[in-house]
């Protein structure tokens, strides 16, 4: 299957690279749900794994189906270069009642295999407490599983960033985006994403948000959603590559990086 992003006229000037720390965070729970596909995280899980069983994770996780949509107000775009958990945080506190209610209603719903659990629902019944309920937990997340790793991590996703910027200041914007990951492709005016979604989109003046993550590896994210707030929505969250051009996996957050 083949997702198509098409680029419009101004798209190519909005192109741009972010570091997200709250992305880190709820994609690294996905290792708990496919500890199997992502077995290559599994050392940071071990290291984890007692500050797991202090925190009530089932909000998170049933909200994060294997196949299915995930609610977009979970992970604000970064809006610019110095964005940090703190900025990202107060945009899911910020997020207006009616989103938070039509986005958890979508992730119940849409999803492949078994359906959301009756509990789940009850989450629709006070947004404003969903809210809030949601984003102490990613805090907590945050605080507990991610931050003592979180130099390490973010020198790696920072390193990714300039080597790519170089590539767009050596080569251009043709070559940068045809380099992002072996699954990507860019035709010259759409970047062709093969994976299990399909469709073509046009990004409509929103331009490209590119983030790279270690906790997504070995997998491809694409974000195609409009904007609901300020920043760039329509993203390709590509792996983190540890030799910022070169193959194989990242470094574990439970090692330090060498390059």
């Amino acid at each position: 299957m083949r997702l198509v992003l098409v680029f419009g006229r101004d798209d190519p000037a909005r192109v741009r690279f972010a570091v997200s720390p709250l992305w880190e965070t709820l994609v690294a729970l996905r290792v708990l749900l496919e500890p199997r596909r992502r077995s290559y995280h599994l050392p940071w899980l071990d290291l984890v794994r007692p500050d797991l069983d202090r925190l009530d994770l089932w909000p998170l996780l049933v909200l994060s189906p294997r196949t299915g949509w995930t609610p977009d107000f979970l992970t604000p775009a970064p809006a610019g270069p110095g964005t940090d958990i703190a900025d990202q945080l107060a945009q899911v506190r910020a997020t207006a009642p009616e989103q938070v209610a039509q986005e958890v209603r979508r992730s119940l719903t849409e999803r492949s295999g078994e359906p959301a659990p009756e509990a789940a629902w009850r989450l629709l019944d006070d947004p404003v407490a969903t809210r809030g309920v949601l984003a102490d937990l990613l805090e907590r997340c945050w605080q507990l599983l991610i931050a003592p790793h979180w130099p390490r991590l973010r020198d790696l996703l920072q390193a990714d960033v300039l080597y790519h910027t170089r590539r767009l200041g050596d080569y251009g914007l043709e070559r940068m985006l045809d380099d992002l990951d072996p699954r990507a492709h860019w035709t010259g005016h759409s970047i062709l994403i093969d994976g299990p979604a399909a469709g073509r989109h046009r990004l409509g003046g929103a331009g490209l948000l590119l983030m790279p993550s270690v906790f997504v590896w070995p997998d491809l994210a694409a974000m195609i959603d409009p904007p609901a707030r300020q920043g760039n929505r329509r993203a390709v969250a590509a792996r983190a590559d540890p030799a910022f051009g070169g193959s194989g996996p990242p470094p574990r957050p439970d090692q330090s990086r060498t390059a």
